[in-house]
């Protein structure tokens, strides 16, 4: 049978519902037994009730659904629910995404079954690439119809926090040569003290770019060793260090980061709480191995309490994270590099190498350039224009020297009078 649209012969029952799998016409229909296609009113009233929910039907859609329960072990009921989920949206969802589609509703079914994973879990650990702008954009058309969905594609690190720490309590005991058992007091404690550091952490740009799992484990081993430290009745001359015993590898069960990654995450906590330290008068000589030692009093002067602003603040000079540090060292490298050619050119000299960046900001200073102008470019922009001007002034014709002399500032953008009177001519 062909498609009296399209002439397509793909024509298959879907619902009980005789459909083109090609242009989603709907060819036969027990409400609908009209072999003409006529603009009556009841054609009418029929096709503005039904139009909705038999376009985009997502066949491939649904066969997919299938396979990815079947990959993890979907129970069948939800596989159910979750085509239902496809077809109750099918109108709004374009057809061209249907892995994505697929594996956004059998999340969505399965969020309680399988309460211990996100959708970053099924994506990561999905064999076939998945698109994640194509799945955010069907999640966003799943968040106008209902609430429910509204925060799925990004949880919020509250929620997020409080069951990620649930997921690997089992994995922290297995640190530090094995530990006791967590007790349900020691896990509330556990969970408050890992939320007010990564809070803290926030404070001060610790988290901004990184991985939420990853941050989560490195504040809670941190803040796991401080609770061995003050529930051991007999202490040890000896500290504890929170490098020592550490398995980081049995955390590749519940998170796909590498131990290289985990271990870049609790270093940059621990330098940032060893900065903390080294601004607590009382602490004596603080090192980052021990930094478990100085948690709760870091958390106690650092963090912010019912709204009040916190007894310690550690400024720009104390603590900052590696990218502003950088940027920051560059940024005093270049001005003294500017003072340099400033100097060269007030004492009419040159520098040696004409290799050199000091060259560079030594000709563009030269020809009328200030500090303010080039403070904030980078390296390539400051030798580009350096080069093409010096360019322009060994190989320029005096009309061109001319012409940029009348130019109040050097725009590429602009044309003087003189220029647009040429071409008007």
């Amino acid at each position: 049978m062909l498609c009296p649209s399209c002439k397509s012969n793909n024509v298959d029952y879907d619902d009980d519902v005789l459909v083109c799998q090609s242009c989603g016409t709907v060819l036969e229909d027990s409400t609908f037994q009209h072999s003409d296609f006529t603009s009556t009113s009841q054609n009418i009233a029929y096709f503005s009730g039904t139009k909705k929910a038999q376009t985009g039907k997502h066949k491939a859609a649904k066969e997919s659904v299938d396979k990815i329960a079947a990959y993890f072990n979907i129970p069948d009921d939800l596989v159910i629910k979750a085509k239902q989920l496809i077809q109750q949206h099918s109108g709004e969802i374009t057809n061209r995404c249907n892995m994505e589609l697929a594996l956004l509703a059998v999340y969505l079914v399965a969020r309680d079954w399988l309460s211990t994973w996100s959708i970053d879990d099924f994506i990561e650990n999905f064999p076939v690439p998945v698109d994640r702008a194509k799945l955010q954009r069907i999640q966003f058309v799943f968040a106008q119809e209902s609430m429910v969905y509204k925060n799925v594609q990004f949880e919020s690190s509250q929620n997020e926090l409080e069951r990620f720490l649930d997921v690997i309590i089992p994995y922290l005991r297995k640190q530090f040569a094995g530990s006791p058992k967590i007790t349900k007091p020691t896990s509330i404690q556990l969970k408050q003290r890992t939320k007010a550091l990564t809070s803290l952490g926030d404070e001060y740009l610790l988290n901004t770019g990184r991985k939420l799992r990853p941050t989560i484990i490195a504040a809670a081993i941190i803040s796991y060793a401080s609770i061995i430290i003050s529930n051991t009745k007999t202490k040890s001359p000896r500290k504890m260090n929170i490098y020592q015993g550490l398995r980081l590898g049995v955390f590749r069960k519940c998170c796909i980061f590498s131990r290289r990654y985990l271990r870049l995450r609790l270093d940059e906590y621990t330098d940032f709480l060893l900065a903390c330290a080294q601004n607590i008068p009382w602490i004596k000589d603080p090192k980052s191995k021990h930094v478990q030692y100085y948690l709760k009093d870091i958390l106690d002067l650092y963090g912010k309490k019912e709204g009040k602003e916190p007894s310690l603040k550690l400024t720009d000079d104390q603590y900052s994270i590696s990218v502003l540090k950088k940027g920051t060292e560059t940024a005093k490298e270049r001005e003294a590099m500017i003072q340099s050619a400033q100097q060269l050119v007030d004492n009419n000299n040159q520098p040696a190498d004409h290799t050199s960046l000091v060259y560079c900001l030594y000709n563009l200073i030269r020809m009328g350039y200030k500090k303010e102008h080039i403070i904030t470019w980078s390296e390539k922009t400051i030798r580009g224009t350096a080069d093409s001007l010096c360019f322009r002034e060994k190989y320029g014709t005096p009309l061109n020297t001319a012409l940029d002399l009348d130019r109040d500032e050097l725009d590429e953008n602009d044309m003087l009078d003189s220029e647009i009177d040429l071409y008007m001519k």
